[in-house]
């Protein structure tokens, strides 16, 4: 049986964030918009995405499908997923990879994404105080008007002014930690925002994912969360959740993930 080839993950945090974004997101959107399922091709995508895991869940993929998946045109793919932790720019740099994921009629196939950008709660870095900046820094900035209506210019100045994690039309998850003591881990839950561009796809390939200071703390909390109550201990379930929604996968049964709605909103 041929050998799985060697797999590639990319994380950035804060301006690391912004180099690996700016470095990598040409490759990411058009490999993004090859694979998107198509309404004109039978809800196939022009060319194919190699299989994620071939893992899913702890199952194998049958090697039937593995064999007709090999056999069709694969996508080029690097990395296999880019992660960006509180990253440190503005969010209208994300808008064409937020407007790829517009459903088309088609449903995207089960499989891990290939973008996930983490935000915590308490990311002041990121939230006010970048948003005092970048208002001042875009106060003379005009944005047009489409279809006579304000709404296009009041949602491209958003993006304008905050970072992605704080852009609330891009979220889609939520992080929460669910069990006790050595079983405690973080799940994510499908979060659709209050007022969402479009209905959320599951397996759509681009995660905004934000988290509560018990998972992330801070801008500069990274993989580890705020301390437990009367040690310095910190636990790293940021960390765990992305390996193991590398090597798991988000289906059904997932450890890592849970229902829509399920992780409390932040205070």
């Amino acid at each position: 049986m041929r050998a799985d080839r060697m797999r590639t993950v990319v994380i950035g945090h804060s301006f690391g964030g912004l180099i690996a974004f700016h470095g990598l997101s040409p490759a990411v959107l058009n490999e993004l918009t090859l694979t998107k399922p198509e309404p004109e091709l039978g809800c196939r995508p022009t060319v194919y995405r190699p299989p994620a895991v071939q893992l899913q869940n702890g199952v194998r993929v049958a090697k039937d499908e593995r064999a007709a998946a090999e056999r069709e045109r694969t996508a080029p793919v690097f990395p296999d997923m880019l992660i960006l932790v509180n990253p440190a720019f503005e969010a209208t740099r994300f808008e064409s990879l937020h407007a790829l994921m517009r459903p088309n009629g088609c449903d995207y196939p089960e499989d891990r994404p290939k973008v996930v950008v983490v935000t915590a709660d308490n990311d002041r870095a990121m939230g006010a105080i970048f948003y005092a900046g970048r208002k001042v820094l875009t106060l003379l900035e005009a944005y047009p008007r489409e279809s006579g209506s304000d709404e296009n210019a009041s949602r491209e100045r958003d993006a304008n002014t905050h970072a992605i994690g704080f852009t609330q039309r891009y979220l889609t998850h939520r992080l929460c930690l669910v069990g006790e003591g050595p079983n405690r881990h973080a799940v994510a839950a499908l979060t659709p925002p209050a007022a969402p561009d479009w209905q959320l796809d599951a397996y759509a390939p681009v995660w905004v994912v934000r988290a509560p200071p018990a998972i992330v703390n801070g801008h500069n909390g990274f993989f580890f969360a705020e301390p437990e109550p009367g040690t310095n201990k910190q636990q790293p379930y940021l960390l765990d959740w992305l390996v193991g929604l590398h090597l798991l996968g988000p289906g059904p049964g997932s450890p890592v993930m849970t229902t829509t709605n399920a992780c409390p909103p932040s205070s």
